[in-house]
């Protein structure tokens, strides 16, 4: 027993520490089992090993995919055919629906004797006219080789070359920024074109009511002097010298051209006197429709239709809210205008029966009336925000 016991003890204290009994077997040590021996040791983490690798890869995740170069071709025959076919058929389409629109209002009014009276429906018969005065040129423009290609081109650069049913949200845009920046370096031309109109002719003595226009001359160049925007009063008192003086009847060819160029006028260096006349008339007139119709109903491309073509500069980029304030500013100033101009007609007693127009207006008074529009414009007094 004791040789047992000593032995029993002898195997006891050789036997490794770490030796561990498990439901009364003996195991070997933690450290010599072959699965659990990575516990005892430190494995490096990646990290460690290579600390630029997460940086490489999140680097190589954000990074943008190489251009395939096999979208090229296909993305630059879709913007230079496909785009431009399909905005051709679709204008196409719609120059026959507002033809045929218009061919039946033609018909109700000469067999029903219905006339067109609503503004939407006049300036559905104006535009279609256009369209169609323009179909001519566009066919021959057409029928050159490599077209098709060169309508983004035109689009960008000459869009009234074209029916506006060709004129798509993306061109009308470019359209009016380019109207726009080609306004705003012509406002201070026409400015000083008129100034020096009126400085010309007082200065020959044939200003008319010197007393008067003397001192209406001296209020327009102070008011220019001194850099400040006139309000709406002070352009109707400068009425009347802008009626004596600077109205279009007055002026010479080349103070028209540039008035005919800051409407948008085509070719404005040929009949720009009657033209210009023509287009004060209009808009006389499209004024009142929209007084009685109201600028609420227009949707966003009437608005800029109607400002672009009343000579606004700043109308590119803006919210429709804004669009809708700058007409109405519009309407409240040319019926204030023409009331005065008419209470100022009828009491006039040295004017024996002055030639009325289908405005109501004398003749003298509706041609100042575009030099008066035009220089609110190039002011831009119904354009502060």
């Amino acid at each position: 027993m004791t040789k047992v016991q000593a032995s029993s003890s002898y195997s006891f204290t050789v036997e490794p520490p770490m030796a561990l009994l498990i439901n009364g077997l003996r195991c070997r040590p933690l450290y010599r089992r072959r699965g659990l021996r990575s516990l005892l040791t430190h494995a490096p983490s990646k990290h460690a090993l290579n600390p630029a690798k997460d940086h490489i890869t999140k680097a190589l995740e954000e990074a943008q995919p190489p251009p395939n170069l096999l979208s090229y071709p296909k993305r630059w025959f879709a913007k230079t055919f496909t785009e431009p076919t399909m905005v051709l058929l679709s204008g196409l389409g719609l120059l026959y629906n507002g033809s045929m629109q218009s061919l039946q209002l033609w018909v109700d009014y000469h067999q029903k004797g219905k006339p067109v009276r609503t503004r939407s429906e006049i300036r559905h018969v104006q535009r279609n006219k256009r369209d169609l005065a323009r179909v001519f040129p566009a066919t021959i423009f057409l029928a050159l080789p490599f077209a098709i290609p060169m309508l983004p081109f035109v689009f960008r650069k000459a869009p009234s070359f074209l029916p506006s049913v060709f004129i798509t949200d993306e061109i009308l845009a470019k359209k009016m920024h380019v109207t726009q920046t080609k306004r705003a370096e012509l406002a201070p031309i026409l400015l000083a074109s008129l100034g020096q109109a009126l400085e010309a002719r007082a200065s020959r003595g044939n200003a008319k009511n010197s007393s008067v226009t003397q001192a209406l001359e001296r209020r327009w160049k102070n008011m220019f002097n001194n850099n400040s925007r006139p309000s709406e009063g002070d352009l109707i008192a400068l009425q009347p010298v802008i009626r004596d003086n600077v109205n279009i009847l007055d002026l010479s060819s080349s103070q028209l051209r540039v008035m005919g160029q800051f409407v948008g006028l085509a070719l404005p260096w040929i009949a720009s006197q009657s033209r210009l006349y023509g287009w004060v008339d209009w808009i006389l007139k499209d004024d009142e429709l929209l007084r009685q119709q109201g600028v609420q109903a227009l949707t966003e491309y009437e608005l800029l239709e109607a400002l672009e073509e009343r000579g606004f500069i700043n109308i590119s980029g803006q919210k429709t809210g804004r669009l809708r304030t700058m007409l109405a500013e519009h309407l409240r100033f040319t019926k204030t205008a023409s009331d005065v101009i008419s209470r100022r007609s009828r009491a006039a007693s040295s004017r024996n029966e002055p030639q009325l127009t289908t405005t109501g207006l004398p003749l003298e008074e509706i041609a100042s009336m575009t030099t008066l529009i035009l220089t609110a414009r190039a002011l831009g007094v119904h354009e502060r925000s």
